[in-house]
């Protein structure tokens, strides 16, 4: 842990540093060391190996203090805010290092009662082992939920240099965590102006890569003053093993046989608190027992009542599931979220991480009971009301086979809970696995507990009928060396539900495009390459069938009856305009004109320029159709606003490719290998002539920075 610093530490740290931070004081941001990394990385090597032997300068580690409302309560109170100090990002780089190396030790030195910046450890493993301890909980039993006010601002560094000294860390290690710590300078930032400095007297920085971890290993100390009382009982689980505290971060609860243990307990956390300088809100500290006369040193909650605790609720019986008041929930935020994107995909992505992502947390561990609800709620955010434009089925199939990759929700609830399991197949042999899997280890296949007999019958669906007749609890052999991710189980648990669910199956007016574009596949693959946002929208769900349309309306502008391919193809007020720009765009741009505009250009999504100028037209048409629908206003389409639309998409796809190119490059130049070094210069040239290939145009010349000119063939469209 105390050798030198190596280089290679410091481009891991500088590539895990987060971008889009706000900098310290010093104003500069993560990309500056991103970008520069090849030439700061040999300078910074030599920086931290001074500051690993010698104090750090105050300047290095000043921060500014800033505050975050937490979302609940008064927005004035200042326990209702979060403080969050900004710190020079040379000076995170350090602690990031300092904080890796810990991290390898971390799991060895920590409890498997502490789940909060642990790497490898989950979550979920607390609330499983609270609601087995209150599953086998009696009537004397007394869980309490402590509240720590500002936790990691309260810490004193005396007590977390004695607790870095009794684990034997190293002395350099030690000194430099003081360094970083002492002697800080903070400014705070209120209504955009800065305070005069003042000095951190203790507390850990919230915002400092190294404070988690910090943090857990002082707490790591009250957890074993309570493990190693054998005065104190604990909750039994089993004949074997007994709960005392669970902790995640510095969300500490305590779990007592009687109230002997609570009280005996409660010192334990108060001596604590003497120790440390930490501090305990009597006012939000909780306690459920199922004795309504026990008298307890806390509020106690009613039968009737709850606590919450890590995102999950908990009463006297245990965990409690909140989805269906998620999916009410979801049902009022969906009015909000549908018109924030115009395009299909960009409703989905909404849907899948702004929205459902809310219920997939809960779902590790609770049921979905009315899924036509949800399902409901999907279609309000995807086509803005209860019916659905394509059916169910196809909404779940891959992008490239026209689905929209939605989950079915029920099985993704199952495919979470076989995770779980997978998690306790993989550790249950391992000595410092979670408490809970101690017991599940020991249980019977008859009398399993809630979550346990949950999981067990989820991971049961991911194997073919017939082998689970074989199947026999905690006697299956897997090999689990290596984690299986969740989106393997559940397009595996899909597969073995719905048979052939992800094969492109096309309905009767997909296979009318197919027959008149002379293609053997839809081209939902090569529509993906089309670079404007509502071209590729529009030419993907004309492929899905999915526009939005009212059957046995009229064309607002021939009067003819109004279909998808009537609108984009056929109709006469525009077809002979559009066809002529399209032909000369064609020629001017030495592309190949494929013939008249009709729906067999949709066969011919070849390149990024013929793709994005069918886009073009087409996101033209619908906005035209729109207005003339709606505002009753005639817009004409010409050639210039075409060829505007095309280059907008090729600007954008030039800024990606330079982005890449200059990473590539910034590579090349750190590169040592000659071998490595050739392998990149390859890789160079070739996504220079793909661009040049792909946009090859008379009317797409690009001004080419002077230092990519010697990674470009003499062919391409460079200027």
């Amino acid at each position: 842990m105390e050798d030198r610093i190596e280089e290679y530490e410091v481009k891991l740290a500088i590539e895990k540093i987060a971008e889009g931070k706000s900098p310290g004081e010093d104003g500069i941001t993560s990309s500056f060391y991103k970008i520069h990394q090849h030439k700061l990385i040999p300078i910074l090597t030599e920086l931290f190996n001074f500051f690993l032997n010698n104090e750090i300068p105050t300047e290095f580690k000043n921060g500014i203090l800033t505050s975050i409302y937490k979302g609940k309560g008064d927005v004035l109170e200042i326990s209702n805010r979060r403080p969050i100090t900004l710190l020079n990002v040379d000076y995170k780089i350090y602690s990031k290092i300092i904080n890796n190396r810990i991290l390898k030790i971390l799991p060895n030195i920590i409890s498997k009662y502490q789940n909060g910046f642990i790497p490898g450890r989950l979550l979920h493993n607390n609330i499983i082992a609270l609601d087995l301890a209150m599953e086998k909980s009696d009537r004397n039993t007394i869980i309490t939920f402590y509240d720590f006010e500002k936790a990691f601002d309260s810490i004193s560094h005396k007590a977390l240099i004695r607790t870095l000294n009794h684990l034997k860390f190293p002395r350099k290690i030690t000194n430099t965590i003081l360094s970083m710590l002492t002697n800080t300078n903070i400014r705070v930032m209120v209504n955009g102006q800065l305070s005069e400095s003042f000095r951190a007297g203790r507390g850990t920085k919230q915002g400092d890569p190294i404070s988690p971890t910090l943090f857990a290993i002082v707490c790591e100390c009250l957890s074993t003053s309570i493990r190693k009382d054998n005065t104190i009982i604990g909750i039994k689980l089993n004949q074997n093993n007994s709960m005392k505290i669970g902790q995640y971060a510095d969300d500490t609860v305590t779990l007592a046989s009687n109230i002997d243990d609570a009280d005996k307990m409660d010192m334990k956390v108060i001596k604590f608190c003497q120790a440390t300088a930490a501090k305990i809100n009597d006012n939000k500290c909780v306690c459920i027992t199922k004795n309504p006369k026990i008298k307890t040193k806390y509020k106690t909650i009613g039968a009737k009542e709850e606590e919450r605790y890590l995102g999950f609720f908990f009463n006297r019986k245990g965990v409690i599931s909140k989805v269906d008041d998620t999916v009410n929930k979801l049902e009022n935020l969906t009015k909000c979220y549908s018109s924030v994107s115009s395009t299909l995909k960009g409703r989905i992505t909404i849907l899948k991480s702004y929205l459902l992502s809310q219920l997939t947390f809960q779902l590790y561990i609770n049921e979905i009971n009315d899924i036509k609800k949800l399902e409901n709620v999907n279609a309000n955010m995807l086509f803005k009301g209860d019916r659905w434009a394509i059916s169910k089925e196809r909404s779940r199939r891959d992008y490239e086979i026209g689905g929209l990759e939605l989950w079915n929700m029920a099985t993704r609830s199952n495919a979470q809970k076989a995770w779980i399991y997978e998690q306790y197949l993989r550790e249950k042999d391992d000595q410092n696995c979670p408490p809970h899997m101690e017991v599940w280890k020991s249980e019977k296949e008859n009398s399993l507990s809630r979550i346990h007999i949950k999981c067990w019958k989820a991971w049961k669906l991911l194997h073919h009928p017939r082998e689970r007749i074989t199947l026999k609890l905690n006697q299956v052999k897997p090999k689990y060396e290596n984690k299986q991710k969740l989106k393997v189980i559940y397009r595996n648990m899909m597969d073995i539900k719905y048979k052939g669910w992800n094969k492109h199956q096309p309905t009767t007016g997909q296979k009318l495009i197919q027959k008149n574009i002379n293609h053997p596949i839809l081209p939902f693959r090569e529509a993906r390459s089309i670079t404007t946002i509502k071209g590729r929208d529009l030419a993907w769900r004309y492929l899905l069938k999915a526009l939005p349309k009212h059957h046995g309306e009229n064309c607002h502008s021939c009067k003819e009856e109004e279909s998808s391919m009537h609108i984009f193809f056929e109709c006469k007020s525009i077809k002979q305009n559009i066809d002529s720009i399209y032909q000369k765009v064609c020629k001017d741009s030495n592309n190949t004109y494929h013939g008249p505009w009709s729906e067999k250009v949709l066969g011919k999504l070849l390149t990024p320029f013929s793709s994005n100028l069918i886009g073009a037209i087409m996101e033209s048409i619908w906005y035209r159709r729109n207005q003339i629908k709606f505002n009753d206003n005639t817009t004409i389409i010409t050639e210039n606003q075409i060829i505007h639309k095309i280059k907008k998409a090729r600007d954008a796809e030039w800024d990606r490719t330079r982005k890449i190119v200059e990473k590539q490059l910034r590579q090349e130049l750190r590169c040592t290998d000659n071998r490595e070094s050739i392998n990149r210069t390859a890789s160079i040239k070739r996504r220079l002539e793909k661009f040049s290939h792909n946009w090859n145009s008379k009317l797409m010349t690009i001004n080419i920075p002077e230092h990519f000119i010697p990674y470009c063939s003499y062919n391409t469209n460079y200027s």
